[in-house]
């Protein structure tokens, strides 16, 4: 009986050696797991903070690459407008003189509110032509003017067109030397063919006739609409777009103010050269267009809808008689 005793004794403090082993070497495994985590945890730390670090100067190099600019001041200067344009039937054109005084008589019978006068016309004649700044990066339209006749010289101006409002946050801000000689608007243009577009446009007025021969020349009036090109880039050439061909025009505007809003008024006639112009020649091509501005000048979004359901009804009475797409 001793010797059972004994036994089981034995049985049972080798079975609680057991136990104990097994809880020891538990125990000793979850504390290797917790270094090993907490170690990965520690690298892992570490690592991201030198990532942050690498990184973060790298982005914020990035982002100070990109155009910085404040534009309050050009942000209030840009006007509000609709321009209703017609295509004209040219081909009765022979006397400028004759041709604006049948439109602006059928203006004053159509127009309750804005009465025309054809002796406050004013006349120019100019040269005109698009620049390719697609080597530039930019597919937008860029257009120069010189004066041969009138109170301008010359012009240079940017344009972009899209069927939402939207294109009239596109940064066409001229660079600051530039801000007192030049006009930003905002328009709505209608078509007698129905068709309706925005347009972004600034133009800078100059006062001598200039070259724009490389890519700086641009990118000097229009800084922030350059913005993916390189110095390396600077002098690469800007051509003429042959497409568009240089153009020669002659136009006549009456423009003043209506119960305190801006209208104009503006027929403009193209030539093939500049001696059929002269000797006004039947024109190749022909434009009547119709603008009027928000309240305000134009500084506003406000329209006065009484006087723009008034210009409407005038201009469609004005497309009925000289739409060259209403005549054929």
């Amino acid at each position: 009986e001793e010797e059972g005793v004994t036994v089981i004794e034995n049985d049972g403090t080798l079975r609680q050696r057991i136990v104990e082993y097994v809880k020891h070497k538990r125990s000793s495994e979850m504390c290797n797991k917790m270094k090993f985590c907490a170690l990965g945890v520690f690298v892992a730390s570490i690592f991201f903070l030198v990532v942050v670090g690498v990184t973060t100067p790298l982005i914020k190099y990035e982002c100070d690459s990109k155009p910085h600019y404040t534009t309050p001041v050009q942000n209030e200067l840009i006007k509000f407008s609709k321009e209703y344009q017609i295509t004209l039937d040219v081909k009765h054109i022979s006397d400028r003189s004759d041709f604006v005084e049948s439109w602006v008589k059928e203006w004053n019978k159509a127009s309750k509110y804005i009465q025309l006068e054809t002796e406050s016309l004013v006349e120019a004649t100019r040269t005109q032509f698009y620049l390719n700044a697609s080597l530039c990066h930019s597919d937008q339209e860029f257009r120069v003017r010189y004066f041969d006749s009138g109170d301008e010289v010359a012009s240079l101006d940017l344009k972009s067109s899209e069927s939402s409002k939207s294109t009239c946050n596109d940064p066409f801000w001229p660079h600051d030397a530039y801000v007192e000689n030049s006009t930003q608007k905002c328009e709505l243009d209608r078509h007698d063919s129905g068709f309706e577009k925005y347009s972004r446009i600034t133009k800078i007025h100059l006062d001598e006739v200039r070259m724009f021969n490389t890519c700086a020349d641009l990118a000097s009036y229009f800084p922030w609409a350059f913005d993916d090109l390189r110095p390396y880039e600077w002098h690469v050439p800007v051509a003429i777009n042959e497409k568009r061909q240089v153009q020669h025009w002659w136009s006549g505007e009456i423009k003043g103010k209506e119960q305190g809003v801006k209208y104009k008024l503006e027929s403009s006639l193209r030539y093939h050269t500049p001696e059929e112009r002269e000797e006004q020649s039947t024109p190749s091509l022909g434009e009547l267009s119709v603008r009027i501005f928000t309240k305000h000048g134009g500084h506003s979004e406000d329209w006065n809808e009484k006087l723009v359901k008034d210009v409407e009804n005038a201009y469609e009475a004005l497309v009925h008689k000289f739409s060259k797409r209403h005549n054929e």
